[in-house]
């Protein structure tokens, strides 16, 4: 079995220093190698660093913030109070990160939207395709010692972000 996949592991305390272009580059390449529903594809890549990281990470506890609070604008209403405190978690390690990349499924269709079964099927396959993209990201950032965490804990600051 491929020695990475024994590596890897999710990293939530990162080293203040810089990734080298080139390897963010491959990083980036490798998830684009994934395999796909279809070929689609369906996936994007925001590397975000630097003072947009800072204002990314200000956005995101405004998002969580606004949650916790109830506001009439909260995502997901009071039954997720439950998983704020994991998300205020989320934010405090993304804040250590000297790299961000958000990977978005193009596709995808808002959550606030019912789906027929085409497009709930489909919705699926996007996101197992997106998944595959990440996750040889991860593999590629542990080929080249440089730690990674896939988190999806940002779902508070959606609007937001």
């Amino acid at each position: 079995m491929i020695e990475e996949i024994y590596k890897r592991r999710s990293i939530r305390h990162f080293l203040q220093k810089p990734i080298p272009a080139e390897d963010l580059e491959e990083i980036l390449k490798a998830g684009c190698w994934a395999p796909s529903e279809k070929n689609q594809q369906p996936w994007k890549f925001i590397v975000v660093r630097g003072d947009e990281r800072k204002a990314m990470i200000k956005k995101l506890k405004e998002g969580i913030q606004k949650n916790r609070e109830g506001a009439e604008n909260a995502m997901f209403g009071k039954d997720y109070a439950k998983f704020i405190p994991s998300a205020i978690y989320t934010a405090r390690v993304l804040e250590q990160a000297p790299v961000i990349v958000f990977v978005l499924n193009t596709k995808g269709i808002s959550y606030r939207k019912n789906l027929s079964i085409p497009e709930h099927m489909m919705e699926i396959s996007d996101i197992q395709s997106v998944a595959a993209a990440i996750q040889n990201m991860c593999l590629e950032a542990t080929a080249r010692h440089i730690g990674s965490l896939w988190t999806c804990n940002v779902f508070f600051a959606y609007d937001e972000l």
